[in-house]
């Protein structure tokens, strides 16, 4: 996959180093990108339409829309573990907030977990569960507070000392500098 990003020898290398290696893969972040994107852009498109009930449904349509697109784009890449479990959860999510009920984190973190055993029980003793797992674990239990800056160095911090001794235990480097590039 590397060489497939048009990476140079030893660029892999400097991801590792500066401890963001987990940016070359499709992530749970990747995931979710996808379904804010469309959720948020159908949503928008669909609230200048003329037609009134449209308009009313938008903001349903678009999350509909929007988990689907996400199940999709995590299929498409082959459905890993991490792509997995942020799809599982964006769903869970979604069939709470259509049904009008606020979405349970941890519930949704539980089925995320079934739901990948179930396709894959080996999965388990992967890395990339195992970590993606741990550091969504961790970010559920920090709640990282507002703001974007102070936002993104909170959830760093919370996934990355989640994470920590799950990495050293299988190897993993832990740099200098891992709290701001994972920030940024």
């Amino acid at each position: 996959p590397v060489a497939a990003l048009g990476l140079v020898s030893g660029m892999r290398a400097v991801f590792a180093a500066s401890g963001t290696t987990h940016l070359l893969s499709v992530s749970g972040t990747h995931v979710t990108f996808v379904v804010w994107l469309v959720a948020t852009g159908l949503a928008f498109a669909l609230r200048r339409a003329s037609w009134l009930p449209v308009v009313r449904a938008a903001g349903s349509l678009g999350l509909a829309i929007g988990v689907a697109t996400g199940l999709g784009y995590a299929a498409l890449c082959g459905l890993g573990p991490p792509a997995l479990r942020a799809a599982a959860m964006a769903f869970a999510a979604g069939v709470a907030l259509l049904g009008g009920r606020t979405s349970a984190a941890w519930n949704a973190l539980a089925l995320a977990l079934l739901g990948v055993l179930a396709l894959d029980p080996a999965a388990l003793f992967e890395a990339s569960l195992q970590l993606s797992f741990t550091a969504v674990a961790g970010l559920l239990l920090w709640r990282p507070p507002p703001g974007f800056l102070r936002g993104s160095l909170h959830v760093s911090l919370a996934a990355g000392l989640a994470t920590a001794p799950l990495a050293a235990s299988i190897g993993a480097p832990l740099p200098a500098g891992w709290l701001l590039a994972n920030a940024l």
